[in-house]
């Protein structure tokens, strides 16, 4: 009886032993295939997290850039024109001892390259107007329109010059005043939206 019993305690203990020997062996099987299956999904979710932000980096760079050539384009224009048009006034309403000819002759090529200048912006901001804020785009079209809305009187300020006639010195003033005011918000507008370009990251667009 005690050697049965003895026989049957030893079985049961070498059982055991298997069982907890293949128990132990499984443990880390399981454990490495989870830890395995664990490392591959992160490398998945890596390599997609680096995809995406590579092509949220590329969009970011393309609008970036057509940003950046709608202020180089814009300030080009906007240097002439400051230029251009406080030279009407100068030969227009203001004393000077240049010779009548001259005068003459600088107001024609001055109302023709505002003119020009006018259709230029105007192209500008219809080719970049989804790349630019709405806030300098508004800016922007201002002064389009308060260039445009005195073509009429750009044009009759050149004919009296060269008829000798008296010009319009409260409109000239009031053009030439909204004119360059506009031009001043839209460089104030840019140059702080250039500020905050610089200053932050793709993602905080």
């Amino acid at each position: 009886m005690q050697e049965w019993l003895k026989y049957v305690l030893e079985l049961v203990g070498g059982i055991s032993v298997v069982v907890c020997t293949t128990l132990g062996v499984c443990k880390g099987i399981f454990e490495k295939y989870i830890y395995t299956q664990i490392g591959k999904s992160a490398e998945k979710e890596l390599e997609k997290a680096k995809s995406s932000f590579s092509r949220s980096f590329t969009a970011y760079e393309i609008l970036l850039k057509k940003e950046f050539e709608y202020y180089e384009s814009i300030d080009k224009i906007y240097a002439k024109v400051i230029v251009d048009v406080q030279d009407i006034g100068f030969y227009s309403i203001e004393k000077n001892d240049v010779k009548s000819e001259i005068r003459c002759e600088n107001l024609k090529e001055i109302s023709l390259r505002l003119l020009k200048a006018i259709t230029e912006l105007k192209n500008l901001n219809l080719l970049y107007q989804v790349y630019v804020p709405i806030e300098i785009f508004s800016v922007t079209g201002r002064v389009v329109i308060a260039m445009q809305n005195n073509c009429e009187l750009i044009s009759k300020t050149t004919t009296n010059v060269f008829e000798g006639k008296e010009c319009d010195e409260e409109k000239i003033k009031e053009f030439i005043n909204s004119v360059l005011t506009g031009i001043a918000l839209s460089n104030t507008l840019i140059k702080n939206r250039l500020e905050v370009l610089t200053s932050n990251s793709p993602k905080d667009f």
